[in-house]
This record gives structure tokens, sequence and C-alpha cells, in this order.
């Protein structure tokens, strides 16, 4: 219904405005999006050359140019405001990512648990950027990135993630699955799932929950503990054992998860694969 109303320009203002108001919100709420503004400075331009409102034609007062042309801007602001909730609306009936409600569905494992970043896999990895394998605290030979790695799979009925990873010399990291999923941690402003759009940015769909505090995590290993659990078209998310939430997305036929840092190193201890089944 959204979009239906969103793909007429039958949008009409009283005849008492003016024909040169009238064009400009015409402009701003055109279905297509090439004939709408295209920038702040060309909406003020526009508003400024509007024509001053006279007692002669109408039967509001008199208001000094600046005082009209701010409620001008403000009306304005309203428009883009609304036009921003139509477009996430129409969105969310499109099958984009949205809350799930209640606890995550109870599963059966099969026990069996598939390592996927093992040295042995490098050559069906998909890397951009530079990875390496180097020792960590412990002495450990583990997987270090300063750019993204992805991996497939092959999605079961009920499929579990589970990742080790560190932050390492990285202010922030994402996690991405499901397509355009992702679970952002990032030291100063917490953790958060939310998604990846087409331009690259991060839109969240869930609290942010705060990153541990090196006290808190005294004599742990370093390592972060990411587990992700995919049943139907629902993604749960765990971040060092607290659950963050689940996520209702499209079913991708194609399993993948990617590991992207900032710029700067990361360490991935593991990333392992357990299928399953729901619980009856």
């Amino acid at each position: 219904e959204v979009s239906l109303k969103k793909s007429k320009s039958d949008f009409k203002l009283p005849s008492s405005v003016s024909k040169e108001s009238a064009l400009l919100v015409a402009e701003m709420l055109a279905p297509n999006l090439a004939h709408r503004i295209s920038s702040y400075e060309e909406l003020i331009r526009r508003i400024d050359s509007l024509p001053i409102l006279t007692g002669a034609t109408h039967k509001l007062p008199i208001l000094r140019t600046r005082t009209y042309k701010h409620v001008l801007w403000i009306a304005a602001a309203l428009v883009i405001v609304v036009a921003s909730l139509v477009l996430l609306s129409s969105d969310l009936f499109a099958g984009s990512p949205r809350l799930a409600n209640g606890p995550p569905p109870t599963v059966v494992t099969s026990g069996r648990r598939e390592m996927l970043s093992d040295r042995a896999r490098l050559a069906n990895w998909q890397i951009e950027g530079k990875v390496t394998f180097e020792p960590d605290d412990d002495g450990a030979q583990v997987l270090t990135t300063t750019g993204s790695v992805r991996w497939n799979y092959q999605p079961s009925e009920v499929t579990r993630i589970s990742v080790g990873l560190d932050l390492h010399k990285a202010d922030s990291v994402d996690l991405l699955f499901a397509d355009n999923l992702a679970l952002r941690i990032n030291r100063n402003q917490g953790v958060v799932i939310g998604v990846v759009r087409a331009d690259e940015t991060f839109q969240p769909l869930t609290l942010s929950a705060s990153f541990p505090s090196p006290e808190a995590r005294e004599g742990l290993v370093p390592y972060l503990s990411v587990e992700l659990q995919h049943v139907g078209d629902r993604w749960d998310v765990w971040f060092d054992h607290k659950h963050l939430g689940g996520i209702r997305a499209s079913e991708s036929l194609e399993g993948m998860v990617m590991i992207r840092s900032s710029g700067r190193a990361v360490r991935v201890e593991r990333i392992e694969l357990e299928p399953g089944q729901p619980k009856n």
C-alpha cells in the first residue's frame, strides 16, 4: 500500500498556495528520484526565491521575510523527515531485515563442527587486503587480516556459526552474515546488530551493548566470542555469551560469513560451522 501510494503523483495543495510554492513541494515529493531537488543548497536557494506573502492576496497576516523563510525551512525539514519514514516503511514491507520477537528457537546440533578458517582452506577464501598467520600472545598461529576475508558454506536446516576474534590493533570490525546483516564491534561505541547498505553505510537494528572493558576480561583469553544461529528466516546473535537479539531476514540460498576490519589488523582464532535441526 505504501509503495502504491508513492508511485502516484496525485498530491495537491490548496489553491491559496502560490504556484511557486506548490511547484517546490511537488518536486520535493516527486516519486521519481531524478525529478527531486538534488541538494540542500538548491533547496535553500529555491526557498529564498519564493515570493513573500502580502496582505492583498492572502488572509494570513503579513510576515517578515526572515520569519516566513524560517517557517518554510521547518516545513521543508518536516517533508524530508516524513519522506524518510515512508522510505523506511516501504523497505520493511519489501522484506528488509527487522527485529524478531520472542526468545531464540531451541535447536539440536549435530556435535560435528567444521573449521572454516584453517590454513588448509586458504585457497577457497575470498580475500581483499592482507591475510597472514601470526603468533598471538600465547604463541599460537592465528589468522590476522587488515582487510576483509569471506568464507562460503552450505547452509542446513539449522546453522550455528562460532567465531573467536580479537580486535588487536583495530578499533572496529564488522562480522557480516546473510548478505547484508552485520554485527559491528567497536571499542568506543559498543556492539550492535545492523544492516550494511549498498553505499556501505551502517544502519543499526538493535540497541548497542557495551564493549567489555579490559578489567572485566582480566584473566580471560583476549578472544571475543560471537555465536550466530540461523533457523528459517531468523538469525540470532550472541556476543560474549549474551544474547543481543534476533533478526528476521529473507532466507539466503548462499551461506556466507565475512570478517571486515577498519584498516588495521584483526586476529581471528576460529570460525566453526555446526549443522543442526529445530527441537520438536
